[in-house]
């Protein structure tokens, strides 16, 4: 398993074959959010992957990025907004992966544009979603953490209706981002096992 920084993705842009850091073969990559693009054939033929994770930030994927990568069966994108993923004639991004190869991400997220690339079809994670217009939250099932990340206020809801409400007896710790205004009504309904709640806001969200 490898998280490359920026520095570590770009050594890696047109390589084609397996994938090896520090001397171990690859099969699980994680790129972060300060990757803003993957390039053309930047995993091309790297047949030892067999899942991606694409953290939120990731706004392109070139064509061939992960062309022929045949074990690939996992990608999951974090990104409320799907990456733009080329195509160039016949090649695009995801060509000759996996034929189980299925694609997760965030409830409510719209990555209809992706459907004909991805073999296996779309799910969506059910721990993570949009909860408002810039925002989004992420429940942390091993820590009890729910996280909400993003801009700006919080959807209302009305009792037991927060998307999160299925975790409400597993919940022990809040994190809001610095940049949330407001927290929806009924948002931590029934969250009784709440101890600790970190607020990075400067002004305390409504």
């Amino acid at each position: 398993n490898i998280t490359p920084n920026g520095n570590v993705a770009e050594s890696l842009l047109g390589v084609s074959g397996s994938i090896y850091y520090e001397g171990e073969l690859v099969k699980n990559l994680s790129i972060p959010k300060d990757v803003k693009t993957i390039r053309r054939c930047a995993f091309y033929r790297c047949d030892s992957l067999e899942s991606v994770v694409l953290h939120d930030g990731i706004t392109e994927i070139g064509d061939d990025a992960f062309s022929n990568c045949s074990n690939l069966d996992s990608i999951v994108s974090l990104s409320r907004t799907a990456p733009k993923v080329y195509r160039y004639i016949n090649d695009y991004s995801f060509k000759g992966i996996s034929k189980n190869a299925v694609l997760y991400h965030p409830q409510g997220c719209d990555y209809s544009s992706w459907a004909k690339y991805i073999p296996g079809g779309m799910q969506e994670l059910p721990n993570r979603g949009i909860c408002g217009d810039s925002l989004m939250w992420h429940f942390n099932e091993t820590t009890g953490n729910l996280n909400f990340y993003g801009t700006k206020a919080m959807t209302d809801y009305m009792s037991a209706e927060a998307p999160w409400y299925k975790y409400v007896r597993s919940i022990t710790t809040v994190t809001i981002d610095e940049r949330v205004t407001s927290v929806g009504d009924y948002a931590f309904y029934g969250c009784r096992g709440i101890d600790t709640i970190y607020c990075y806001a400067e002004v305390p969200p409504a």
